[in-house]
């Protein structure tokens, strides 16, 4: 008989997981550290299938090959969306390796994007067409030259200002999508704050959030991992191709600006692929070369990392004052606490 186990990430034994973490191997999947759920299909002892999610996206999921078609697969899915909405969550997201596109869409999810390699399906109560209607009616018809920034600011620098400062000069309008993901060391709405407190002397500026399909765990999880992996190709694929085949498109966006990365492989990678992208769709790709202070450019980490070490002076020579007079507010208190004890990571 086959049986549905799940399992907390605490309530994962050991040797469960080894023994999940070698299936995954097997179909050229891995079990991410940043999974909160993990749902097993067992047969004689032996896993035959396996989910995972990591807040409203299921991962890591696979069958073996000679129980499809059997509907097993069927049997994971169903439990994994159940037990989300038993949770209150209505829209559920799913990466995953385009040769399942058949098993999700029998199952009513809808792809998103697919690029041959993953794909980006969803099913429940909110949609990206949904999404991009808010956003149309938030950013208004294009006046002109629309172009398009993406940042996390974790913190904001003079180095985002400075991106956001030539993309206005080149450009009608411009919008900066911040990614949403609560990965970073600073949350969301922190971010969005000294973003906009930065870029509000920009008068033909928007900050909007990002949401779930702008460089999130959805489109691109590989993006908030410590360091390239042989999947953060295939993850940049899938953001960069979302965001030209259907984000530019509806919200009328001609161009994206990125800054030139001297230090994450991660995020040169994904620059590259953002231009190919952009070349293959007819949109403008700028790479702009970073600002710099004292010869050195100037990056939210290592902002960070003089946060570590106090140097407060230097801080002062690499970010906006309206984010220097958060840095030193009792309220970033809790968050400086946290790089000085821990450490600083990329994001």
């Amino acid at each position: 008989m086959i049986n549905v186990r799940s399992y907390s990430v605490e309530a994962l034994r050991e040797c469960d997981r080894e023994e999940v973490i070698r299936f995954l191997e097997h179909h050229q999947l891995e079990l991410e550290k940043s999974v909160e759920y993990t749902a097993v299909l067992w047969h004689h002892q032996k896993i035959v299938g396996t989910c995972s999610y990591d807040g409203c996206v299921l991962k890591s999921f696979a069958v073996q090959h000679c129980y499809q078609g059997l509907g097993v697969a069927s049997m994971l899915l169903t439990h994994m969306i159940n037990t989300l909405f038993d949770q209150g969550i209505f829209t559920v997201m799913a990466y995953s390796l385009s040769k399942n596109r058949t098993i999700f869409e029998g199952l009513q999810f809808s792809c998103i994007y697919d690029t041959g390699n993953v794909a980006l399906f969803e099913i429940g109560i909110n949609s990206i067409s949904r999404y991009l209607k808010s956003l149309n009616k938030e950013l208004g018809d294009s006046r002109g030259q629309r172009s398009a920034i993406v940042m996390n600011g974790n913190p904001f620098t003079k180095g985002h200002q400075y991106l956001i400062e030539q993309a206005s000069k080149e450009n009608d309008e411009v919008v900066v999508f911040v990614v949403e993901e609560e990965r970073s060391l600073f949350p969301f709405d922190v971010r969005f704050r000294l973003i906009q407190e930065g870029a509000n002397k920009f008068k033909n500026v928007k900050v909007v959030a990002g949401g779930k399909y702008i460089v999130s765990a959805a489109t691109f999880p590989e993006y908030f991992e410590p360091e390239m992996t042989k999947r953060s190709q295939h993850g940049a694929e899938l953001d960069a191709g979302m965001f030209c085949s259907i984000i530019a498109p509806i919200l009328e966006i001609d161009t994206r600006y990125v800054g030139t990365e001297p230090y994450c492989e991660v995020t040169k990678v994904y620059n590259q692929v953002l231009e190919k992208t952009f070349k293959k769709h007819d949109l403008s790709f700028v790479e702009v070369n970073r600002h710099k202070v004292a010869d050195y450019a100037v990056s939210a980490s290592s902002v960070r990392a003089c946060l570590k070490s106090q140097e407060w002076d230097r801080i002062r020579q690499l970010v906006p004052e309206s984010t220097y007079q958060f840095l030193v507010s009792e309220q970033a208190r809790s968050f400086i606490e946290i790089i000085i004890n821990d450490g600083v990571s990329r994001h």
